[in-house]
C-alpha cells in the first residue's frame, strides 16, 4: 500500500512540475515558436520593456532554464506564458511591441559572467513585434530571419542577413 501511495505521489509531483502549455488555436495563442535555422545554439527570451532596448536578460536566468530558453541548431522551441499572448499584449505590453532577444548560447555558457546581464555583443538579434506581426508570422519566428519577416522591425535589420536581396 505504501508503494502505491508513493508511486501516485511521484506521478503527481512529476506531472505537476511539467509545464502544461495549451496548443495554439485559431483565436488563442500560448506559444511563440522560435526556429533556429542557424548552425549554433541560441537562447531566446521575451521582454515587454520596449522601447527600453537596454534590457538584457540575466545569464543565470537563461542558463538555469535551458529547457525553456535554449534552442539547439536546426531545432525549434517555444516561448510561453501562463496566459495567452493576446492577453499579455492587452495587459503588459503597453507599447504594443514585444521584444524577442536572441543570444549566442556559446558566449553565455562559456563566459565568466554567469550572473550578470547579457552584454550587447552577445545579442545576435532583437525582434520588435506587434501582435499583428505575430499573427502575420503565424506565431513562428525564425533566426536568422526568414524572407517573410523582412518587413518586421528588427535589429540588425533583415538586409544585413540577406544583402543580396537589397
Amino acid at each position: 500500500m505504501k508503494k502505491i501511495v508513493f508511486f501516485l505521489l511521484l506521478i503527481l509531483v512529476v506531472c505537476g512540475c511539467t509545464p502544461c502549455v495549451p496548443n495554439n488555436s485559431a483565436t488563442e495563442h500560448y506559444r511563440i515558436w522560435i526556429y533556429n535555422n542557424g548552425n549554433s545554439d541560441i537562447y531566446a527570451e521575451s521582454s515587454y520593456n520596449y522601447p527600453d532596448t537596454a534590457y538584457h536578460p540575466l545569464i543565470s536566468t537563461l542558463t538555469s532554464n535551458q529547457d525553456f530558453n535554449k534552442i539547439c541548431a536546426q531545432q525549434a522551441n517555444y516561448l510561453s506564458m501562463r496566459d495567452r499572448w493576446e492577453l499579455i499584449y492587452d495587459v503588459n505590453v503597453h507599447s504594443d511591441t514585444l521584444m524577442i532577444i536572441i543570444t549566442d548560447a556559446k558566449l553565455i555558457e562559456e563566459g565568466e559572467y554567469r550572473y550578470y546581464d547579457v552584454q550587447p555583443y552577445m545579442i545576435l538579434q532583437r525582434y520588435y513585434l506587434s501582435l499583428e506581426d505575430l499573427y502575420f508570422a503565424d506565431w513562428n519566428i525564425h533566426y536568422p530571419p526568414s524572407a517573410s519577416m523582412r518587413n518586421m522591425k528588427m535589429y540588425p535589420p533583415y538586409s544585413s542577413h540577406h544583402p543580396e536581396q537589397y
